[in-house]
């Protein structure tokens, strides 16, 4: 059984319908669900052929993932936002086989790029597409920054971070690296669920063959509060990187609230450390060495 989990906040039902009806027409699974969390969107749902969870609150894309996940029956999960559109090419056949093949581990598809004016896949499958991405230590002004990684000549292959919006793994380990606990909002999701992932002793894994189309918008309808980023990445550093990079930032008024909310929760952060510290099995030197892009350093 595969749960197929998707995000939803206000992108409009029609928007959500499609991807739905893709993943369906598409998927060729022989046993699925899916599960729409909606986010405390302005207007509920209206009945969807697929199941609808919504927040009674707005709790941010890592939370609502989270509580879809949980509510999923199983034990492989097919993970996006509903800006997801999908062609007939055995797409979650393929990423089912590579959950199975890296079962520690976080599967991304290559990510071919749509705009709302060109939505085929097959008219831009030639153009650049993601393949999973680099995780930057210093970028311009800010810290632990996605950037897209190179293609390469393997067909599945090793990469820092997962990107592209369409992700599989096994529940059991998305629950052992504990998922986006005391995530907040949105921003750095991805490299959130990626450096815990390498450091509890997984992977991340971008499988080429495998063409998604993602709709970049030019309205982003989640939202994104720049403090809610630097929080997120102030709890990355703290954890794994012993508070080195944030001490670099330029103080911003975003800054200074995102430290304001570390020091609110710092008992509960000390804890996930202190959870998070038995369970790292690389180093800080080893994570660094090998899986952050340190090219760019203090550039």
């Amino acid at each position: 059984m595969t749960s197929i989990v998707i995000t939803y906040h206000n992108e409009g039902q029609a928007f959500l319908e499609e991807c739905v009806r893709q993943v369906h027409d598409t998927c060729r699974l022989p046993s699925y669900e899916i599960i729409v969390v909606d986010d405390h969107s302005d207007v509920p749902l209206s009945p969807l052929t697929a199941t609808v969870i919504r927040n009674e609150t707005n709790l941010g894309v890592g939370a609502s993932f989270n509580r879809g996940i949980g509510k999923a029956v199983g034990d492989t999960i097919i993970m996006m936002g509903c800006d997801m559109r999908f062609i007939d090419n055995a797409w979650a056949l393929k990423l089912l086989q590579d959950v199975s093949d890296h079962p520690n581990g976080i599967i991304c598809t290559r990510c071919v790029a749509l705009k709302r004016d060109s939505l085929s896949i097959e008219e831009n499958m030639k153009k650049p597409s993601g393949y999973g991405c680099e995780l930057l230590l210093h970028y311009r002004n800010d810290i632990l920054c996605a950037q897209w990684a190179p293609k390469f000549k393997q067909t599945t292959y090793k990469v820092p971070v997962v990107m592209g919006a369409c992700y599989g793994f096994q529940k059991a380990w998305f629950e052992y690296i504990d998922g986006w606990n005391l995530y907040r909002g949105k921003g750095a999701l991805e490299a959130f669920l990626s450096m815990k992932s390498w450091i509890f002793g997984g992977e991340c894994v971008v499988d080429r063959t495998i063409a998604t189309g993602h709709i970049y918008r030019d309205k982003d309808e989640h939202g994104r509060k720049l403090s809610d980023e630097f929080y997120n990445k102030l709890l990355l550093d703290y954890w794994f990187l012993d508070g080195e990079l944030t001490g670099t930032l330029e103080r911003s008024n975003s800054l200074d609230t995102a430290k304001i909310m570390f020091a609110d929760n710092i008992i509960e952060i000390q804890q996930k450390k202190e959870e998070y510290r038995k369970k790292a099995v690389l180093s800080k030197k080893q994570y660094l060495d090998k899986y952050i892009d340190i090219r760019k350093l203090n550039r």
